[in-house]
């Protein structure tokens, strides 16, 4: 298991400013993934460009598949930024939610 810090927000506020293009933290955490499947996790997909972005950085290292899931998808976001529906960028989604996504931990 590998973890991959991959921003798309200013600040983990809700409805936070967006970035322009989504940021890695640190490429390099990514290890050697080269021959093995690979299955990307992310808790929140937005607008899927954070999904993207790992996709491809996985994909350029040349592993034998990738698939992507989402736990929860921000379709109010996601419509902002394309006609694609997350299941059809997506391979696994587990909830889709019509608003900014808050965890029960996040909670004040």
């Amino acid at each position: 298991m590998r973890a991959l810090e991959v921003t798309s927000t200013l600040s983990d506020g809700v409805n936070s400013a967006k970035r322009a293009r989504p940021v890695v933290a640190n490429e390099a955490s990514l290890g050697d993934v080269s021959g093995r499947d690979v299955l990307i996790v992310d808790d929140v997909a937005g607008s899927g460009r954070t999904m993207a972005a790992c996709r491809a950085l996985a994909e350029q290292a040349g592993p034998g598949r990738v698939r992507t899931a989402a736990l929860t998808v921000n379709t109010v976001n996601w419509h902002r930024h394309g006609d694609r529906l997350p299941g059809e960028v997506i391979d696994y989604v587990g909830k889709l939610c019509n608003g900014w996504v808050v965890f029960p931990w996040e909670r004040l």
